[in-house]
């Protein structure tokens, strides 16, 4: 996946990621919305390295209803 924007909550980023699949992202320009605490989102330079593989534990996913 592909950090496409991000956004500073404090304690956590939010990562915004787009999977490099093909087709239209699920969200406008991202499939993924990825909280990060900071000091993780510092030690691994998530600003510098832009590209990443990620797993999600199945019991960390939430999903909630669109606006």
């Amino acid at each position: 996946a592909t950090v496409v924007r991000e956004a500073d909550a404090g304690t956590v980023w939010t990562l915004y990621l787009r999977l490099d699949e093909p087709g239209p992202p699920a969200q406008g320009d991202y499939d993924l919305e990825v909280e990060v605490p900071k000091l993780v989102y510092e030690i691994l330079e998530i600003p510098r390295d832009r590209s990443w593989q990620i797993s999600i534990h199945r019991g960390s996913i939430q999903v909630l209803p669109s606006a």
